[in-house]
């Protein structure tokens, strides 16, 4: 008995091709939620900390982080970020600063999202100005931090 060849070939192909269709899908899905569970994990440490920062003024030990937040107001956005990284030991995520700076009311906008988008254009500005090093995504390090600066002293 003979058997067509080129039909059983072109359902293969197009049995193939469904497959490979779908599986450039998924990996297309799995890589924006890969992105999606980054973005909330570092909405989530800012959350955080501010929260943190709110505890601690509503337990009355949290006048000096008050007044730290208050010596930011008269600074240069970029020098609130410098000193924003060095009270984080060096480091600085855009998401935590951009909390930071949008609850606090360091930066007027009206959506967190733009307070995020103009922490990340100070930060890589001031990366290009080689005050901080980018170290991964939405992270910078103040380069050459060792621990001492004016913004510190009064935590």
């Amino acid at each position: 008995m003979v058997t067509d060849n080129g039909s059983l070939d072109e359902q293969l192909r197009c049995e193939l091709a469904k497959i490979t269709s779908e599986l450039e899908s998924a990996k297309t899905e799995i890589d924006r939620l890969v992105q999606r569970v980054s973005q909330l994990s570092e909405s989530a440490r800012g959350y955080h900390v501010v929260l943190e920062h709110r505890a601690e003024q509503s337990s009355g030990t949290g006048s000096v982080s008050a007044s730290w937040v208050e010596s930011l107001r008269p600074l240069k956005h970029k020098d609130q970020l410098i000193a924003i990284a060095e009270r984080q030991k060096g480091r600085l995520l855009v998401s935590e600063a951009a909390t930071i700076m949008y609850l606090s009311k360091l930066i007027n906008t009206k959506k967190r999202k733009n307070a995020y988008n103009i922490v990340s254009g100070y930060a890589t500005g001031l990366a290009d100005e080689g005050i901080f090093e980018k170290v991964g995504p939405g992270e910078f390090r103040v380069v050459g931090f060792e621990g001492n600066s004016p913004y510190l002293n009064d935590l």
